[in-house]
């Protein structure tokens, strides 16, 4: 019993009582728009641009069948329903006693009919300053359109306009402080395929792939696999989930990574979870990422992973387990990771290179951009003009990276291209 006030404390601390600083991560997208109209606290975070309700949206629904009780399955824009436009992250300062003015996150999730859920973030979002200590969950209904959240502590009310004004749930009246939907952007989202890469997939060919089908808006559909084999290597892939309110866990925009069709790297809408050992970028059942980076559904998400698969001698010993290093949305969540066996349903392990699948689970999951780097093919000639070499400091790092915290911003002395992380990690 005793060690309740000192959570107590440490979740004080963690609101603003005290000085608990975060920083923003590194790269602005839309650096014109970023913040407009917010908080000064608030307009200090790169990487991140208010929403945009005068997007261009895509008028194509893929073509794959729904499954009765799912409820509604939007794999563009224009499918979604009225809920989707309030679910979403949210960020600026609010006044939080002495302290002053703190940043502060709200995470928005739309469970259908009106419904939704949510958790408000301490010092930010996840990967752009969130300390990883302060998370109240909430939840409310949409009504005579505001959706009100409501906590233990905090009150949310959202307007249509993406503002959400923040009060405390104590009945209290004065606002403390408004908060704007805002979109984030993946550093490492569109990465160009290096001079040695293989490209499996930009849109324009299906040839590296077996049984690839196309969206009718020309992005690759789950179910499909590498026609080359694979050993070592650095992936780069860009997906999107299904906007699924009804649906739950598991049943919510699930796919995923197979490399050698035995160890899995989790594809779900996870986005607002807590980043469990069953959930997006999770090493299927084996790890939990190191912070749920998971964007909202119908936004485009990175994956980067590095790969060093397990080693057998001549006798089918195992000498040692497969390794893996995943950023998500460019945040390291998994660092160097050993894999002691294969995950859930994979394969079992073996000594072969095999292909790399994206798993069909019946959710309309889909796919971009997608190149890998075989680091057991043999170097091709690079003539020395060609900007190829990177600094020794940055070994073994992923380009784009964030720690996981999300406290550090990309340094100067890190190679500026993909081709010159890859090198480094080759050497």
């Amino acid at each position: 019993m005793r060690s309740f006030p000192i959570a107590l404390f440490l979740v004080a601390a963690s609101f603003g009582l005290f000085d608990l600083s975060g920083e923003a991560i590194a790269r602005d997208p839309f650096p014109a728009d970023a913040f407009a109209s917010v908080s000064p606290a608030s307009a200090s975070i790169p990487g991140v641009s208010l929403a945009s309700r005068d997007r261009l949206l895509s008028t194509v629904a893929v073509a794959d069948s729904t499954p009765s009780g799912r409820g509604l399955v939007a794999s563009t824009w224009a499918e979604v329903d009225g809920d989707f436009g309030f679910q979403g992250e949210y960020t600026g300062s609010i006044e939080v006693g002495m302290a002053g003015g703190k940043l502060f996150g709200l995470q928005v999730i739309a469970g259908g009919n009106g419904s939704f859920t949510g958790r408000f973030l301490g010092e930010g979002l996840p990967g752009a300053g969130w300390n990883k200590v302060a998370v109240i969950p909430c939840q409310g209904q949409l009504k005579d359109g505001l959706v009100t959240l409501s906590s233990t502590v905090y009150v949310a009310t959202i307007d249509a306009g993406g503002r959400a004004e923040i009060r405390y749930n104590r009945g209290g009246k004065s606002v403390l402080g408004t908060l704007r939907k805002v979109e984030r952007v993946s550093p490492t989202l569109g990465a160009k395929a290096p001079c040695d890469a293989i490209v499996l997939f930009d849109g324009s060919s299906t040839s590296q792939l077996l049984n690839a089908q196309l969206t009718p808006e020309g992005c690759l559909a789950v179910g499909t696999e590498t026609l080359g084999r694979f050993q070592d290597f650095t992936l780069h892939l860009e997906f999107r989930t299904p906007y699924m309110p009804n649906a739950r866990g598991q049943a919510r925009g699930n796919s995923g990574v197979y490399i050698q069709g035995r160890y899995e790297v989790q594809i779900l809408d996870s986005f607002g979870l807590e980043g469990e050992f069953n959930e997006c970028a999770s090493l299927y059942r084996t790890r939990k990422p190191d912070l749920n980076m998971a964007f909202p559904p119908l936004t485009w998400q990175t994956y980067d992973i590095t790969f060093k698969a397990a080693r057998f001698a001549a006798d089918g010993r195992k000498c040692a387990n497969a390794r893996i290093t995943v950023c998500h949305n460019g945040v390291l969540v998994h660092n160097d990771i050993e894999i002691p066996n294969k995950t859930g349903g994979g394969l079992v392990e073996g000594p072969s290179a095999e292909p790399i699948k994206l798993q069909n689970h019946n959710d309309p999951v889909t796919f971009r951009n997608i190149w890998i780097v075989d680091h057991c093919a043999p170097k091709p000639c690079v003539p020395c003009c060609v900007e190829c070499v990177p600094c020794r400091k940055c070994k073994g790092r992923l380009f784009g990276a964030i720690e996981a915290g999300g406290s550090a911003e990309l340094m100067a002395e890190q190679p500026e291209t993909l081709s010159g992380l890859i090198a480094a990690q080759r050497r």
